[in-house]
């Protein structure tokens, strides 16, 4: 004990010079993300400059402290990049939040008209550093413990196939397969096409807390809102940030792959698929789900219950969907010998957390502070005349009512079977392209994917959407388990056919029409020739179910 409390005065200037050359490599990085913030100003709104710079920056602060601050820590360089950017997402959010706070309400209300945004970009950086720092320092560049050599070690002896460049591979081809309906957008229309398209979405974003008060799925309303004064550039901002936490979240659970090379690519396959669709509809939360089901899952995996719990508590105040997929994947995690690992404290902390966020969501749905008319008028505020727009307000203050006419259009729709036997055949398809089905895992599979699913085909309608995140529920699961643990002696190939045959199932490049109701457009289309099934269009749906829908708009007609 004494020679330890001798080490702490030494221990402590370590610390603290340590500290020092991080600040002054990331004081190096500093005119980097000025310099290119003030560049791409000259093009591009503010906010979208700030997150552009920041990039720019991380990639310069990565160089500088992996060379000049930080021993190695011994892990693949691919896991060590990973996590630096992990760490910078949360980083360039303090950053934003700091300096768009500053910018568009403290700054105006003190009177500051010289150079603002300078100096609140200033600000940010210097708040986030700190931050920084501690998220680089033990998480980043964290020494890797000798039972992790070993443990890879000895799964490059079981599996040699298995190529450590694959989860570099995984994310540049994921990302990459979302900005393809983006750049199909821009090579027909223009790169103003992705602005003009989801207007349904877009308004379904304009509801939040500060314009609204105390609402339902204000949250992710309400991170648009801070984004940018522009509802059209603020929700492309979300949209993108969320693919972007989807990509960096599920390559972190794709490096724990431990399996040879052509199961790899099917895991690969199947987001492929799902990025794909998630893709063409611009501007949806769905992603922002997902993401938040990626963090719980990775908490999970470290033994933090309480943390995934609150993610998808989080989640809820976006949308349910966050509870309806998110509960069953920590319930299907746990199953897997780690609730032993979790302490009693954790167990009934989770618990506290999901009563109390069950308590507040009510209270939001009982005690709205604002009117319909109010709700009404503040949303279509922000956009051109639109059915769409409208459609997505009925649907936001309609509440029992809007059940009625979900159920309404499941009862009426003719093609309502071919879309539940679509989103199951997505899901079989997922589940044979992560790996040979078992007993345990068609059961887990039921849990996070098939429960779900078969709730949401009877009380909503979206079945697209329902299947997609079932997909990824199983996909969560699959890339969970222990590689090292896996027994592939059968044909490798096999489940990277399957993973072809979701792409085929899933995709609508023939078709981009009421792409959220179709988990499979390539069955619609034979149901279409073969049986004479079409998916009911909303416009018919509103005239056969609620005729007088728009009364409760408070105006009868736009």
């Amino acid at each position: 004990m004494t020679g330890e409390v001798s080490n702490w005065p030494v221990q402590g200037r370590a610390a603290r010079f340590k500290f020092l050359r991080f600040l002054v490599a990331a004081g190096l990085s500093v005119p980097v993300n000025l310099g290119s913030r003030v560049i791409f100003s000259m093009w591009m709104p503010f906010e979208w400059a700030l997150l552009a710079s920041h990039l720019c920056g991380m990639l310069t602060a990565y160089a500088l402290t992996k060379v000049f601050v930080f021993e190695r820590s011994g892990a693949p360089a691919h896991v060590e990049l990973t996590r630096f950017a992990a760490v910078n997402v949360v980083s360039a959010a303090i950053t934003w939040i700091v300096a768009v706070g500053l910018v568009r309400f403290v700054f105006p209300m003190l009177g500051v008209a010289q150079h603002p945004e300078l100096i609140a970009h200033v600000a940010g950086l210097s708040v986030s550093s700190v931050a920084s720092f501690f998220g680089h320092r033990d998480f980043s560049f964290r020494k890797q413990s000798r039972s992790y050599h070993a443990t890879s070690s000895v799964h490059s002896v079981d599996v040699k196939t298995s190529l450590p460049w694959m989860p570099t591979l995984y994310f540049a081809v994921v990302f990459a397969a979302f900005l393809r309906e983006i750049a199909y957008l821009q090579s027909i229309a223009g790169p103003a096409a992705m602005f003009e398209l989801g207007a349904y979405q877009r308004a379904v974003l304009a509801f939040n807390y500060f314009e609204l008060g105390a609402i339902r799925r204000g949250l992710a309303g309400s991170i648009v809102h801070l984004l940018s004064p522009d509802i059209l550039i603020a929700t492309t901002v979300f949209f993108f940030a969320s693919a972007f936490a989807v990509c960096v979240l599920t390559s972190r659970l794709f490096a724990r792959l431990v399996l040879p090379w052509p199961q790899q690519l099917a895991f690969l396959g199947v987001m492929v698929a799902i990025m794909l669709r998630w893709a063409e509809d611009i501007c949806r939360t769905d992603m922002a789900i997902a993401a938040l089901l990626g963090a719980a899952t990775l908490a999970v995996l470290r033994g933090r219950l309480v943390v995934a719990v609150l993610f998808v508590c989080v989640g809820v105040f976006i949308h349910e969907l966050s509870f309806v997929f998110g509960l069953p994947l920590i319930a299907a995690l746990l199953t897997r010998s780690r609730l032993e690992s979790v302490s009693k404290r954790q167990k009934w902390a989770a618990v506290l957390v999901l009563v109390v966020t069950v308590l507040l969501y009510l209270a939001l749905v009982a005690n709205q502070t604002v009117d319909v008319p109010t709700m009404v008028r503040v949303v279509r505020s922000k956009f051109e005349p639109s059915e769409h727009v409208d459609w997505a307000i009925f649907i936001a203050v309609s509440g029992a009512r809007g059940l009625a006419l979900n159920l309404c259009q499941n009862r009426l729709d003719p093609a309502f079977r071919i879309h539940v036997i679509g989103g199951l055949l997505a899901i079989a398809c997922t589940v044979w392209a992560i790996g040979s089905p078992t007993r345990r895992k068609w059961a887990s599979v039921s849990v996070v994917a098939i429960a779900p699913f078969v709730f949401l085909t009877v009380v909503a309608n979206d079945m697209g959407r329902w299947a997609l995140l079932a997909c990824f529920n199983v996909w969560l699961v699959a890339a969970s388990e222990d590689g090292a643990a896996r027994s592939y002696e059968r044909a490798r190939f096999w489940p990277l056919g399957a993973s072809v045959a979701l792409l085929l199932l899933l995709q609508a490049d023939f078709d981009r029409s009421d792409t959220v109701h179709k988990p499979s457009p390539l069955l619609e289309a034979a149901g279409r020739v073969f049986a004479h099934k079409y998916t009911m269009p909303f416009e018919e749906v509103l005239r056969r179910c609620d005729p007088t829908w728009r009364d409760l708009l408070g105006d009868g007609k736009r």
